[in-house]
């Protein structure tokens, strides 16, 4: 359960890179400054899109996490759980669109945009949990493991 719901973040995610840099290798962005739309213009109406679609992703984890009735994600947790999660959708939006000026094939921007957040949702973190804990890379990866079994046996 839980590692598919942060695998379909993380694949939602890079759908917003992807697609400012399609427009950009089709140069839609020129045609749209050519008709008149100002920077800001594009740039916000992006943003406010792009959030509207990760609001109806985000709003269906926050129901599928409330419904599993957590125990650790009862009363004040559970809202500060939704806070996370809808702060966290722009920040990667808006990361999304820094990083977007680094491509020009939109193809590319996909992968390399997945691996950035692969990257940061799973090794990153084992990195940091084996240099504080001082605990070996098998043992946090046969925890992760041992995680990933509980996880699936829930269902």
């Amino acid at each position: 359960g839980d590692v598919y719901k942060r695998q379909a973040f993380i694949f939602c995610m890079s759908v917003y890179c992807g697609v400012i840099v399609a427009e950009k290798e089709q140069k839609m962005i020129h045609l749209l400054r050519a008709m008149g739309t100002r920077p800001i213009t594009y740039w916000l109406s992006n943003l406010v899109f792009d959030y509207l679609h990760y609001l109806i992703v985000a709003l269906v984890l926050i129901g599928s996490v409330y419904f599993s009735n957590y125990e650790f994600l009862q009363g004040d947790n559970m809202r500060d759980f939704a806070i996370l999660i809808l702060s966290y959708g722009i920040a990667q939006i808006l990361f999304a669109y820094c990083l977007s000026f680094a491509f020009s094939e939109a193809s590319i921007a996909y992968v390399f945009y997945n691996f950035i957040l692969l990257f940061l949702a799973y090794f990153l973190p084992t990195m940091v949990a084996v240099s504080y804990t001082h605990l070996t890379l098998p043992t946090i990866y046969s925890v992760q493991i041992s995680v990933v079994a509980v996880s699936l046996k829930k269902k």
